[in-house]
């Protein structure tokens, strides 16, 4: 993921109450890259119910059903098209899946500008279970945003020599130096680490002696020693993604970044990304093939959790150029955007049918969208900054074209050419007003210098 957020780079951003020293400048990428390999998996129900859950990471999708695990690669370490890797365990039986704690807040489907097709306030979880995949033997999936994590809790009595996971789609599975799992190129850089291998002996874990063993073409089982077999064992490998940070799937830049008042910090931008990881979102995916979309992604202040991460746009392109939060933590983004799918809740306009038109939105500190709007004339228009005052409204600036729409009585209310604006909206998304700025050949410096061109995105 993180060429699409944590390695953004932060241009012209501004954090609430003042600029950013251009020293936080050059270590938020490494502190946004660290705090997004922290972060938890959250798992979904697949799209048709049942016993099918999905998780979405940097540079890969988990897919879960009948205990069985599907890693979907975006993209292999020498660059080539992505992969699909496959762990099942052989001679099993799964029974229904079991959600772990369900985490906070929900995830919302919403993909173009039909709120009939949009999908609001589906659950996400910190773990799916299965029982009794092999006789008293449980496997447990979780993980972060780097790694997935599958323990095989083995209960008192049971055999672990039963387990034997049956490896496809890696061209090839060999013992490492370390003992771990090395899956061939077609994998593209995952492995399986040597498993840790414990029982809890008096509230403490006490290790257990134990190593993979290749038994037959791409089956592995384990090999454990020395263990109580009155008590539970877990066997607890990880499998690592070695290309999560490696902009997997497309370019990205981050160009707004803000702290609400309690120091959760907010990154916003625009990707060609699909392995963006989300939660709580929006819009959950890239909309368009060979779009760009605007993104907006909050960390809570310990670095620990992801509050929302979302998409935002339609099948053009859509970019972020400035960010600022409100007394309540909500995110108001303004930008550019050549998608007339772009989502829009409660406008003030319309697509004005120009090149491009300018936008404005606000989402709750939750990631909820309280309202998104269309601001442009018959040319070119693009949002570059915006601001809150004491009373919650937002004040909006940028590059507005011919017939750019004003209110009555502003500064300026007309122009034949390029000029900058400025614009009013109260917290529910009404326009107070929107004036123009400048004479007849003015230009503002904004486009250039301020968000992102298309072509830096290809």
């Amino acid at each position: 993921m993180l060429e699409s957020v944590a390695a953004a780079q932060v241009a012209s951003s501004r954090i609430q109450g003042g600029p950013i020293e251009p020293a936080a400048q050059q270590e938020l990428p490494e502190r946004a890259r660290e705090t997004f390999a922290r972060l938890p998996l959250a798992f979904e129900r697949a799209p048709g119910g049942g016993d099918r859950f999905v998780a979405r990471s940097q540079g890969y999708t988990v897919a879960l059903e009948k205990a069985k695990a599907t890693v979907a690669m975006a993209r292999t370490q020498s660059g080539k098209d992505g992969s699909v890797v496959a762990l099942e365990f052989a001679g099993g039986h799964a029974g229904h899946a079991r959600p772990g704690t369900e985490l906070p807040g929900k995830i919302n489907y919403i993909r173009g500008n039909d709120p009939k097709t949009w999908q609001i306030g589906l659950p996400t979880y910190d773990k799916v279970s299965w029982a009794d995949v092999y006789p008293g033997i449980d496997v447990v999936y979780y993980g972060t945003q780097r790694q997935i994590e599958f323990d095989l809790v083995v209960k008192a009595g049971a055999d672990p020599g039963l387990i034997r996971m049956k490896v496809s789609g890696a061209d090839g599975v060999r013992l490492g130096a370390d003992g771990a799992l090395e899956l061939g190129e077609a994998a593209g850089g995952l492995r399986i680490t040597l498993p840790r291998i414990y029982q809890e002996v008096n509230g403490a874990r006490e290790s257990v002696p134990g190593r993979f063993a290749i038994t037959g073409q791409d089956e592995v089982a384990f090999r454990v020693e020395h263990w109580d077999r009155t008590r539970a064992l877990v066997i607890d490998p990880t499998i690592v993604n070695a290309f999560a940070f490696g902009g997997a799937t497309g370019y990205a830049t981050g160009s707004a970044v803000a702290l609400d008042s309690s120091g959760n910090i907010l990154i916003a931008g625009a990707t060609q990304a699909t392995d963006l990881p989300v939660a709580n979102a929006v819009q959950s995916g890239l909309s368009g093939s060979g779009a760009y979309n605007a993104f907006v992604t909050k960390i809570n202040a310990a670095g620990t959790t992801l509050i929302y991460s979302t998409y935002l746009g339609g099948s053009g392109g859509d970019q972020v150029a400035g960010m600022a939060v409100d007394s309540s933590g909500s995110a108001w983004i303004t930008g550019s955007t050549s998608s007339a799918d772009f989502p829009m809740l409660n406008a003030a306009q319309s697509l004005s049918g120009g090149s491009g038109d300018a936008f404005v939105a606000r989402l709750s500190s939750t990631g909820a969208l309280q309202f998104s709007t269309f601001l442009g004339g018959s040319g070119y228009d693009a949002g570059a900054g915006i601001a809150i005052d004491g009373s919650g409204n937002g004040y909006v600036t940028g590059s507005a074209s011919s017939g750019f729409p004003t209110t009555a009585g502003v500064l300026k209310s007309t122009s034949a050419s390029q000029n900058a604006f400025v614009a009013k909206y109260s917290p529910t998304g009404a326009l107070q007003y929107s004036t123009l700025l400048g004479e007849a050949a003015a230009q503002t410096p904004a486009r250039e210098s301020r968000w992102i061109r298309p072509e830096r995105l290809t």
